[in-house]
């Protein structure tokens, strides 16, 4: 079964973490901050 992916954007202090760990929580979907993925190094600049 494929699932959804669901992005959020806004500016900063809006909400998009609060609200993205709500519905992860409420649907049963995986919650990943690309932010986060990006600090750590896993998301690759590609040429």
């Amino acid at each position: 079964m494929l699932l959804p992916n669901i992005l959020l954007t806004g500016t900063p202090g809006v909400g998009k973490t609060t609200l993205g760990k709500e519905l992860a929580s409420r649907s049963g979907l995986k919650y990943i901050n690309v932010g986060d993925l990006a600090r750590e190094g896993v998301i690759m600049r590609r040429s």
